[in-house]
């Protein structure tokens, strides 16, 4: 601000919130500005807090995009094929505008960057291939009537009165060297804006001369006159400058013209507009006078330095100090400034005489910029009102000799980032494309109304039943929720409900926000539907119509056939099972042979064929698989056939088949006899598989010569009633009560039983062994909502007397097992339980032998029963075996 000031006294530290006039007091120029500053804080500060460090109003949100000439975003584009667009946006609380043209702005010709003719562009392409960051960078530019005759009032006859402070806002660029750099890089607090040196104005000691009429004093200013003193960079660099003036460069006129004809090099001639108003005010012989325009202050050019020689009126002959320049290079609105000394050199830590007392000393002077300046308000020795002690001092009251270091007043400089381009040279032509748009774009106080999603979204549901949670969306203006607004559901797959409804809710009915700003709604998928279905959200304004963008859920389907899955390494089976689904149909659809019996026979001397059928199962996950083809293979020559149910037990094969198939019945059995051969070994096998289906291992069977049999007598069970009444028989797949349990199960055996093969005895004391037992199949892990069960196995005690055993449930247990089963029976539930006698353990007195546990079964009606009495055993080749009797506990 190079004005005719008399001082600069706003300070936002001071916290002033007005200027307030009194009556019948002076109003001076700083009142006035500094009311004006503290407005423009006041307003920048407000802007900053709400668009942050730089946006871009929502309203008119394409303001300083960077597009081609048609518009759009650049793609290969020339660089003098660029533009910025017309609007308006907030840099650090400060508007910047743009509209000075419509079709936007060129890099090279921008208002507040102008060309100088058609060889001086106002921004220089780069040269070199790479990223680039465009950004506007802001900041005051002091306006005269030099530069806006508009100013004058032709009616006072165009006096000097009033200057003006403009906004500039140039758009520039900055190579970006990191791969890596970003926009949200650039929008970092200080990206653009360097460190600045300091200055410290002091005042230093006079010394008393013999002049009487001079003024001195400890640490005073000496001059007789106020002043406001301006300190400015001359050069920046590694050898700084600085220019100073005592009128804060205020002392300027138009340059004219540049006449060198006849002069001799190094000397011109300038012609000005005007004269100084007094001789203080004018440019004398052996002024120090900077050639500038505005153009060049614009670019933060520094002007060129003459001294003048014997001024002639308007006519200032000057002697070049740094080589001179002519009119055309200037630019728009040159002119010349008087300072009141050469370029002296800014030393760090050196303090430099300016004039009555006042000396510099800058520190950091590497990082002065060409340009900044420093404002000292000097007032002179005379007494006024009687307020001596601001008298002879620099302003603010309190500079001292050793002075405070300030940073520098001006220019004030802000930066935001505009985009990332990328420059390529393609058949020696440079193109620009647009990398990413840098600008940040922000809603005004009316459209924070939002609409965001709070909860619900990728839920999963079986088919045909609704998500777990409900879809909720807040509106919010800010922080603030919004009741009573219309929100849209619509579901693109199933139906939705809202809380108090039971029916499904129309689509095409709003649902309107509760107090605290949320609409909810459940929603049930379509089950025919896609694995993914969606839900779109919107929320709509007073005409019904949608507003903002969709909020869309997504929900999922929880169906076999949509989830993954991948078979464990080495799994060849489930090789082409990429879903559970898939998996799950094999394993469904498998088949597996299970081997019933007829394993590790004996062949009777003189016989031919095995006693007894080789008999397997052919089972599947879902039960027994009827029709199902099993192939027998005798390996060593034998013979084997296929057995049906009734069929007697043949004499020999001789002249068979090596190999036959038998189709599975209905209960998935399939049997064979075989004749088996044993030719030098003392084993001969059997293999049974699959005809058809999966490769599996198969079923190997083994049996063995015998050298002469003789029938193995076994013991055998003759009868099992409940204890104390022998009628009431226990009888397998029938139902008992818990009273005929209670009493206890008494069995009946054809042999007199060895005690010791039931019960041990210790000092005296018997203890029950684990060879009969009652279990109770409990339902896990409750009654009413169970996924297995339990076996429980009942403490009981034996009894055994000559050929009979007694179970007897043990007193004390069965009266806290009645407490417990009493929960277990719910509705018309009965409770499994089972029998059991381990026939290998249990033995007779004499002869030593074993209980036949290998009861023959049949079907009676729907029951499978089984058939006790020892006219009716099963082979008692083969040892031992449990005997199981199941039952059903009714409650």
């Amino acid at each position: 601000m190079q004005g005719d000031f008399s001082r600069w006294t706003f300070d936002s530290r001071a916290r002033f919130r007005s200027v307030l006039l009194q009556q019948g007091r002076v109003l001076l120029d700083a009142d006035w500005n500094e009311q004006a500053q503290i407005t423009a804080h006041h307003d920048e500060t407000r802007a900053r807090d709400a668009f942050g460090r730089a946006g871009v109003p929502m309203e008119v949100e394409d303001s300083f995009r960077i597009t081609d000439k048609d518009g759009k975003d650049p793609a290969g584009t020339p660089w003098g094929d660029l533009r910025i667009t017309n609007g308006r946006m907030y840099v650090d609380g400060v508007l910047i505008e743009a509209h000075e043209r419509a079709d936007g702005i060129t890099l090279g010709d921008q208002p507040d960057l102008p060309a100088i003719g058609d060889d001086d562009p106002g921004l220089d392409e780069p040269t070199e291939d790479g990223r680039y960051a465009l950004y506007v960078e802001v900041r005051t530019h002091h306006v005269t009537m030099d530069e806006a005759p508009t100013l004058r009032e032709p009616a006072l006859g165009g006096p000097d009165t009033t200057t003006r402070a403009r906004t500039i806002g140039q758009v520039k660029w900055a190579r970006a060297y990191n791969p890596g750099t970003t926009c949200r890089d650039l929008r970092e607090s200080g990206w653009k804006v360097p460190e600045q040196g300091t200055m410290t104005p002091a005042l230093k000691a006079g010394t008393v001369g013999d002049d009487p009429c001079a003024l001195t004093s400890e640490a005073r200013y000496t001059r007789l006159e106020n002043q406001l003193y301006r300190v400015q960079v001359h050069q920046a660099g590694a050898s700084p400058t600085f220019l100073w003036s005592r009128e804060n460069g205020s002392v300027t006129a138009v340059l004219r013209d540049i006449d060198t004809t006849g002069m001799p090099a190094g000397k011109a001639v300038l012609s000005v507009d005007r004269e100084g108003r007094d001789a203080s005010l004018s440019i004398a012989h052996g002024d120090v006078v900077e050639i500038t325009s505005t153009a060049w202050q614009l670019r933060g050019r520094r002007g060129k330095l003459a001294k003048a020689v014997q001024p002639d009126g308007r006519r200032i002959p000057v002697v070049w100090l740094d080589g001179g320049t002519d009119l055309a290079a200037l630019g728009s609105t040159p002119i010349v400034r008087r300072w009141e000394s050469a370029p002296l050199p800014a030393v760090d830590n050196t303090p430099t005489d300016l004039e009555g007392g006042i000396c510099v000393t800058f520190k950091d002077v590497a990082k002065l910029r060409t340009g900044d300046y420093w404002l000292i308000t000097a007032r002179s020795a005379r007494l006024a009102f009687g307020l001596a002690d601001e008298a002879g001092t620099l302003l603010p009251v309190g500079i001292d000799a050793a002075g405070t270091p300030r940073k520098p007043d001006g220019p004030q400089v802000h930066a935001a980032p505009l985009a990332m381009l990328e420059r390529k040279t393609v058949g020696g032509v440079a193109q620009w494309t647009l990398e990413s748009d840098c600008r940040s774009i922000a809603p005004s106080l009316t459209q924070q109304t939002t609409l965001n999603l709070v909860g619900g979204d990728g839920q999963a549901a079986l088919p045909g039943r609704e998500l777990p949670g409900a879809i909720r969306v807040v509106v919010r203006n800010g922080d603030i929720p919004v009741p009573h607004t219309p929100v849209l559901f619509t579901p693109k797959g199933g139906t939705i409900r809202t809380k108090e409804a039971v029916s499904p809710h129309p689509a095409d009915n709003p649902v309107l926000t509760d107090q605290f700003g949320v609409a909810e709604v459940w929603w049930t998928l379509n089950a025919a539907g896609a694995h993914a279905q969606t839900l779109e959200v919107q929320r709509l304004d007073s005409a019904g119509e949608g507003t903002d963008v969709k909020v869309v859920v997504n929900g999922c389907l929880s169906k076999a056939v949509d989830i993954g899955w991948t078979a464990p390494e080495g799994c060849t089976n489930f090789s082409s099972s990429q879903t559970v689904q898939k998996a799950l149909e094999w394993l469904v659809g498998s088949r597996e042979v299970r081997l019933l019996g007829g394993d590790g026979q004996y062949l009777p001397t003189g016989e031919k064929v095995l006693p007894q059928r080789i008999r397997v199962i052919v089972d599947s996950p879902c039960g027994p698989v009827k029709g199902e083809k099993v192939r027998a293979t005798a390996s060593s020559g034998g013979f084997v056939k296929r057995a049906n149910p009734n069929d007697p037990r043949p004499t020999s094969l001789n002249g068979g088949l090596t190999s036959d198939t038998a189709d599975t019945e209905s209960d998935g059995g399939a049997a064979f006899w075989w004749q088996p051969t044993f030719v030098g070994a003392a084993t001969d096998t059997l293999e049974l598989r699959q005809e058809v289906g999966t490769a599996r291992a198969p079923i190997v069977v083994t049996a063995q010569p015998g050298v002469s049999f003789k029938h193995r007598e076994g013991m055998h069970i003759t009868d099992i009633h409940f204890t104390g009444d022998e009628g009431e028989k226990l009888k397998n797949d029938h139902f008992i009560t818990l009273d005929q349990l209670e009493n206890g199960i008494t069995v009946k055996l054809d042999h007199d039983v060895e005690p010791h093969s039931v019960m041990s005895f210790t000092s005296g004391t018997a203890k029950n062994k684990p060879v009969v037992r009652v279990v109770l199949e409990i339902r896990y892990p409750n009654q009413a909502a169970y996924w297995g069960f339990m076996p429980v196995t009942i403490e009981a005690d034996l009894a055994v007397a000559g050929n009979t055993i007694t179970w007897t449930p043990e007193t004390f247990t069965w009266g806290r097992l009645t407490e417990f089963l009493a929960g277990q029976f719910i509705g018309t539930s009965n409770m499994l339980g089972r029998f059991q006698m381990d026939g290998w353990a249990i033995m007779s007195k004499t002869g030593n032998l074993h209980l036949n546990g290998h009861a023959n079964a049949r079907l009676d009606g729907m029951r499978t029963v089984y058939g006790i009495s020892p006219a009716n055993p099963t082979d008692d080749q083969v040892t031992g075996g449990r005997f199981e009797q199941w039952f059903w506990l009714v409650g």
